[in-house]
């Protein structure tokens, strides 16, 4: 198969340069055709079949990623490993449907490549993204829809709905710090911190916005304690984010006591979330392999349709989510895998990967996006796990991080 594949293409097998520009191509097509998804762009333009479009881009993404990873050599333990989450993905695919484990292809096609320089290409993409959808918004190409929640005026920038374009936002300004690293300057924090405060003042979106905030000064702070006792400590505790995060969501879904002023005060700050992660365990259950579930929110509302086509139940808790949504294993290999990753950045001194590894996680506490690519690029660090595989004494006489993706 690789070798007629090979012949038809005319690429060479394991070629370093080709699997990452197949790479790049086929991660570019799921980042667009996830960006257009996003925002109000099918139903500015209804005279255009918007959704075929994307669909189209998704699948030769699909395609061009397929052949990168039928291209990569593997150890005998690398495939066996591979196997094995295939299997659980695939599993879960059954359940709820193919489009997780079509995306988890570029996890899997991550093995070989370089995840520093992978993001440098995403964060480009992310970030002009962004700028354009905004733009076009504000400038009537692209419909700004607005959401009149009782007290709360929110306006969506072209997305559609007004926390969408906080976390777009979050993700495309965490990546650009961690790309920039210690070449962040004063003056790029500043001018990120205004244009979040500008982003608040249209969404309304409180804890994104404060999220975003405190990203941005710690990452800035962080080189001044570079190699110093402090930044080791930082680095050991930011090691444990995915489990705490992922334990406290649970904990308070669980334990939530609506008599409780302190609960009830929480419950509030985080806009219901703990209520609705409550509601959706308890209704929902949790399974091994997940459950199709019609989650219902107010992104369209007034604009798609008039009325909400059945009783609200959106979970914004991405790990409560992938709990109901994908079941248990899918979560402990999840939450399991970006333990191991960051602690293979912890590993390597690497403080800021550590430390965007655990925004990710602490903001993933109140967004659902943690698995989605065209959010989160940092699920392709989960590849580094695949190569810590050896398949014999020779590998495993290897230095082995040299042969990490991060």
């Amino acid at each position: 198969m690789k070798t007629a594949v090979n012949k038809i293409l005319h690429i060479e097998y394991n070629n370093p340069k080709q699997n990452e520009l197949l790479y790049l191509i086929a991660l570019f097509f799921e980042i667009l055709a996830m960006t257009i998804d996003l925002t109000t762009m099918k139903y500015t333009y209804e005279f255009i079949n918007i959704d075929l479009i994307i669909k189209a881009f998704r699948y030769i993404g699909y395609a061009i990623v397929f052949i990168k990873i039928i291209n990569t050599s593997y150890t005998k333990n690398e495939l066996l490993l591979q196997i094995a989450i295939v299997a659980v993905v695939g599993a879960n695919a059954l359940v709820i449907g193919r489009v997780q484990f079509l995306a988890f292809m570029f996890v899997y096609g991550m093995k070989g490549l370089n995840f520093d320089k992978i993001i440098k290409r995403i964060c480009l993409w992310v970030n002009i993204a962004l700028i354009l959808t905004v733009v076009l918004a504000y400038s009537g190409l692209l419909q700004n829809w607005s959401y009149d929640i009782p007290g709360r005026m929110r306006a969506s920038m072209g997305y559609r709905y007004p926390s969408i374009a906080t976390s777009v936002m979050l993700y495309a300004w965490l990546t650009l710090c961690y790309v920039l690293k210690d070449k962040l300057k004063l003056w790029h924090v500043l001018v990120l911190q205004v244009l979040n405060i500008l982003q608040f003042l249209a969404t309304d979106s409180r804890t994104g916005t404060a999220m975003i905030a405190v990203m941005l000064v710690i990452f800035y702070a962080i080189h001044f304690f570079k190699d110093k006792k402090i930044d080791q400590y930082f680095r050991k505790i930011l090691v444990h984010s995915y489990w705490i995060s992922s334990l406290i969501s649970i904990v308070c879904a669980l334990l939530y006591n609506p008599d409780s002023p302190i609960w009830a005060s929480l419950n509030k700050f985080v806009s219901n979330r703990i209520v609705l992660s409550m509601d959706a365990m308890q209704q929902y259950g949790v399974h091994f392999f997940g459950k199709s579930i019609d989650w219902v929110g107010l992104s369209g509302l007034g604009y798609i349709y008039d009325e909400l086509p059945g009783d609200y139940n959106y979970v914004d808790c991405s790990y409560i989510r992938i709990l109901i949504d994908n079941g248990i294993f899918f979560f402990l290999m999840i939450i399991a895998g970006f333990t191991i990753v960051s602690w293979l950045a912890e590993r390597k001194k690497n403080t800021y990967l550590c430390f965007a590894l655990a925004v990710v996680a602490v903001y993933s506490i109140i967004e659902p996006r943690l698995c989605q690519i065209g959010y989160n690029p940092f699920l392709l660090t989960l590849a580094s796990v695949i190569e810590l595989q050896k398949q014999n004494s020779k590998d495993k006489s290897d230095n082995i991080e040299s042969q990490m993706i991060i």
